[in-house]
């Protein structure tokens, strides 16, 4: 957010029609300063200023100096997008899609981020090609999606990233290519997908498309889990239950059970029950005590990628050393919830489908 809101300062200090008090505005977003740079944006001159509209939106759907007010923020988003905003209208698609401030509306959704990305939107091109991936409020399209994120594979962003791993994963919309989509996963998690951390957790534990690594695959299962993926604690008290992880260790396996059931993974609290019956009193006295450090440990967020610390052997191949990873005001549809056992479960194609004949420009 620190590094969007440099760059908007320096557009405001480099163009002639941003006006000084839009200027002192994102500097006092920049330090939190939220009265102030409410004070600012709500300046007569700002009225009509398609910049500040934004910004008093984005505040506003966030709750930065004011209560949070979704109504209030689509009517800005909607002025700032009258005025020419993308980056609003972008949002407007966003709100339309989960409801938020107006009635939902898919198929508005989809015709604003689709305006958007004509008008060269990463974010919005990315939603629109999740949504095709999805089938959410239009049919679903692998060729679609493929073609809408592919026109953006070089952004430094994780969902790109991690879409771009499941469809040469699966081959959908494009020739199955594994060695391809491991590339794209690892760059996912570099960039903080936690998906993708799960994902490439499995990999490894089954030695799918990988040579077979127990212990990188704890350390992805482990960062996916800090993280609050229920698949990953799932998959996690699964190895330590059964002793892939080394030894049989069933406290731990208790513990990351119970984070899996908190966060509603289908099939935990039956593995918790089973596991619970076949433990001694001091086993489940210990798993107590594991879960408070799992608390501790989840509240830090300390945990480290394997992408981050040499762990990962592919990540000097594939992941880009220069540059920061890219981030956005605009939400992101989030990725897909794997079953156990995902991603190698997923019927494969070894054919190249049809290309559609509508091609998204690279951008």
């Amino acid at each position: 957010m620190k590094k969007e809101l440099f760059l908007s300062l320096l557009f405001c200090a480099l163009s002639s029609t941003c006006f000084a008090d839009y200027t002192r505005a994102v500097a006092a977003l920049q330090r939190a300063d939220y009265a102030t740079a409410l004070q600012e944006l709500e300046a007569p001159i700002q009225a009509k200023e398609a910049k500040s509209l934004y910004l008093m939106a984005y505040m506003h759907y966030h709750g930065m100096g004011v209560v949070k007010d979704y109504k209030k923020a689509f009517d800005l988003f909607q002025q700032a997008t009258d005025q020419g905003s993308v980056d609003a209208q972008t949002y407007l698609a966003y709100m339309y899609a989960q409801g938020k401030g107006v009635e939902e509306d898919k198929k508005k959704a989809v015709d604003l981020y689709q305006a958007s990305a004509d008008s060269g939107d990463v974010t919005a091109t990315m939603n629109l090609g999740v949504l095709f991936y999805l089938g959410d409020g239009v049919t679903q399209n692998y060729e679609q999606a493929f073609e809408l994120m592919s026109s953006i594979e070089n952004a430094r962003n994780p969902t790109v990233q991690f879409y771009l791993g499941n469809l040469y994963f699966y081959g959908y919309g494009t020739n199955r290519d594994v060695e391809k989509a491991l590339s794209y996963y690892v760059r996912a998690a570099s960039y903080g997908s936690i998906e993708a951390h799960s994902v490439l957790g499995h990999l490894y534990q089954k030695g799918v498309s990988v040579e077979k690594n127990i212990p990188l695959a704890l350390r992805y299962y482990e960062y996916a889990a800090v993280k609050g993926f229920p698949l990953a604690q799932f998959n996690l008290a699964t190895m330590y239950a059964d002793g892939q992880a080394g030894s049989i260790n069933k406290p731990i396996a208790y513990a990351w059970l119970t984070k899996a059931v908190e966060n509603n993974f289908p099939q935990a609290a039956n593995a918790l029950s089973s596991l619970a019956d076949d433990m001694s009193i001091s086993e489940i006295s210990k798993a107590k005590t594991e879960i408070m450090e799992l608390d501790a440990q989840i509240t830090s967020s300390a945990v480290v990628s394997p992408t981050k610390d040499g762990t990962e052997p592919l990540a000097e191949k594939v992941v880009p050393k220069v540059g920061a990873v890219s981030s956005s005001f605009v939400p992101q549809i989030g990725g897909v919830n794997f079953t156990a056992g995902a991603p190698v479960s997923a019927p494969l194609s070894g054919n190249r489908t049809k290309r559609s004949r509508r091609m998204i420009r690279r951008r």
